[in-house]
């Protein structure tokens, strides 16, 4: 059974597609800033997900990473005395 022009059309669409190179992947970064001062800024960031109440609760508590570095190292460095 022959192919109808409606058919070639579309056959020959295709086959040219196909000879395309494919498009490049679509990569997206979003950077934020979030002042954890700020009531507002963090309810915010809490909505649009890029915080969860949790990571706010172990912030304001003082145990954040911060305090994980504050001990001296127990081995001289090369310099020291």
């Amino acid at each position: 059974m022959p192919l109808s022009e409606e058919e070639r059309a579309t056959l020959k669409r295709l086959q040219q597609k196909e000879k395309e190179p494919a498009a490049a992947p679509v990569g997206k970064v979003i950077n934020v800033t979030v002042d954890l001062g700020d009531a507002a800024q963090v309810e915010r960031a809490i909505k649009h997900g890029f915080l969860t109440a949790d990571e706010v609760d172990a912030d304001s508590d003082g145990k954040g990473d911060e305090d994980e570095g504050e001990d001296a190292p127990k081995r001289k460095g090369y310099f020291g005395q």
